[in-house]
């Protein structure tokens, strides 16, 4: 039984919808790394930025304090995983300090699950 075609699609091949959902959800995906990487230079100007990125470069602990708590915030460890991948690529962030933020990235995903426990 084929289904009938949504009223406002361009196309009735299911093929070519996919294709173009697919096209479309890879530059929705790139725009908005691109929209992250603008809003993250201003960052590097900041002293106390700087100076919290040496502190996570020394105290991994911290790292991965940091990693966690805004995990929790932002409820997304792919989100904050994505933009410390933009500020590594920027030199904004050491890979010393950017891989116990990563950790405590996903400490935090984990977090999330205990209230249900």
């Amino acid at each position: 039984m084929r289904s009938e075609p949504h009223p406002y699609s361009f196309f009735k091949k299911e093929r070519i919808k996919a294709i173009g959902q697919v096209v479309f959800g890879f530059g929705a995906l790139f725009y908005g790394l691109d929209l992250m990487s603008t809003g993250m230079k201003p960052l590097r100007t900041l002293e106390m930025f700087q100076d919290l990125m040496v502190s996570m470069s020394d105290n991994t602990f911290l790292g991965v304090t940091v990693g966690t708590v805004f995990t929790l915030f932002v409820q997304s460890s792919s989100a904050t995983i994505g933009i410390l991948q933009e500020l590594f690529s920027q030199g904004s962030i050491q890979l010393e300090a950017a891989l116990p933020v990563m950790f405590g990235d996903n400490i935090g995903t984990m977090e999330q699950l205990l209230p249900l426990y």
